[in-house]
C-alpha cells in the first residue's frame, strides 16, 4: 500500500464487520476507538420497512383523526342537548344456539 500520501504517524484505514455474524461481533468489540474515530453502520433490511410503515401511518393518522374528533364533537354535542343517549357497553354472554 502507498501511503506516500499521507503525511503523519496515523494512516486511515478502513474495516468491515459483519455483525450478523457472531465472530465480527467479538472482534468488533475488542476495536479501540481514538478521537476522531469515525463509525458508519448501515440500517438492517426491516428498519426500511418501519420507515415506509410509518410514513403510512402518519398519512392514515392525518386523515383519520380529524374526522374522529369530528364524530366525538358531533356525538357530545346531541349527548349534552338530549337528542342522544350515550352508549353503554353491557357484558352480556353470548347467546347458546341449539339444534
Amino acid at each position: 500500500m502507498d501511503c506516500s500520501q499521507f503525511s503523519g504517524p496515523i494512516v486511515p484505514i478502513v474495516f468491515n464487520f459483519n455483525l450478523r455474524d457472531p465472530s465480527g461481533y467479538f472482534l468488533a468489540s475488542n476495536f479501540e476507538m481514538r478521537n476522531k474515530d469515525v463509525i458508519f453502520m448501515s440500517n438492517a433490511a426491516a428498519v426500511e420497512a418501519t420507515k415506509f410503515m410509518t410514513y403510512v401511518r402518519l398519512l392514515v393518522a392525518t386523515v383519520n383523526d380529524p374526522i374522529v374528533a369530528a364524530i366525538n364533537a358531533y356525538t357530545l354535542k346531541n349527548i349534552v342537548q338530549g337528542t342522544a343517549a350515550a352508549a353503554t357497553i353491557v357484558n352480556t354472554p353470548a347467546p347458546i344456539v341449539t339444534r
